[in-house]
């Protein structure tokens, strides 16, 4: 399911993506990766507080540290 949002990012198909990352992360709570490309792809649609929500936990490390830099980096963008 994360590969399929990934792409569905690329193709500017958010929405989708966001749902594809979703089902990742029930099915593994853990993939930080997706949690990462949910949280980025939430900020792209301008649902800043869902981004805000779905990126903290990560860019504490609570996913590990995989990417933390990244989700801080999009947080300090956030409105």
């Amino acid at each position: 399911w994360a590969h399929r949002g990934h792409v569905h990012t690329l193709r500017g198909r958010y929405e989708e993506a966001v749902a594809d990352f979703t089902r990742a992360l029930e099915a593994d709570p853990g993939y930080a990766w997706a949690h990462a490309k949910r949280g980025g792809t939430l900020r792209l649609l301008g649902r800043y507080e869902e981004a805000r929500q779905a990126l903290q936990p990560f860019a504490a490390g609570a996913h590990g540290d995989f990417r933390v830099t990244d989700a801080r980096s999009l947080l300090d963008r956030l409105p």
